[in-house]
């Protein structure tokens, strides 16, 4: 690089940008932020589902009177 005091920041989709240092500490605290709260909504969105799955399960299991998991009974080895 010619100029030490400027950085190429990678944005995303192939697209370098030159940055002073502050301007490239500003877009790294500000996009942090971004993928925090993103990570967040995830985290929040992956909960309802994995409740809702298992609220149909355990219909299911009522519906078709099956027992949950629980402890297993013995399986009988047919190959010894």
């Amino acid at each position: 690089m010619p100029d030490p005091t400027r950085l190429c920041l990678a944005v995303g989709l192939g697209f370098y940008l030159e940055m002073t240092l502050p301007e490239a500490l500003a877009f790294l605290q500000k996009r942090d932020g971004q993928l925090t709260d993103q990570a967040a909504r995830l985290t929040k969105q992956a909960a309802h589902i994995k409740a809702r799955v298992k609220l149909v399960l355990a219909g299911l299991q009522e519906l078709q009177k099956i027992r949950g998991e629980g402890p297993r009974p013995p399986v009988r080895d047919i190959f010894a």
